[in-house]
């Protein structure tokens, strides 16, 4: 069998021509005679700059500043979670029930917020120097 040939990229391939990482995982729901069923899911990233932005419109309330934390987990998560979900594709409306939903233990939910978040940072590699 002869040998791939890979091609060097170019500027036209890294401005234009990529597509959003995704990432397809499993989630255990039950089926309408409420036995176990696994079913397909898949998050996309979304574009950094539209991640930033949707970062900066849920900054973290007073009480979860002064815990350290970045942003309002109760706002960012469900519309990131929205923003990402492509199979279902959610709503923010939808998200914020997910999020809210008995049926979900916070590890869950977190689970879910995470491969999100994970499939939109996956390759971020800051480097650290002698200042931090």
């Amino acid at each position: 069998m002869p040998e791939e040939t890979v091609l060097d990229a170019t500027a036209d391939d890294l401005i234009g021509g990529k597509r959003l990482r995704t990432t397809e995982f499993q989630i255990t729901t039950l089926d309408e005679r409420g036995d176990e069923v696994v079913r397909n899911a898949k998050a996309q990233a979304i574009p950094a700059e539209e991640y930033d932005q949707l970062l900066a419109a849920h900054p973290p309330t007073p009480d979860q500043k002064k815990k350290g934390d970045a942003y309002n987990t109760d706002t960012f998560a469900p519309a990131l979670i929205s923003a990402c979900m492509i199979t279902p594709a959610l709503s923010l409306d939808q998200a914020h029930a997910l999020w809210k939903s008995t049926q979900w233990s916070k590890g869950e939910l977190l689970d879910l917020f995470l491969t999100c978040a994970r499939v939109c940072q996956a390759g971020l590699d800051v480097p650290f120097n002698s200042v931090g």
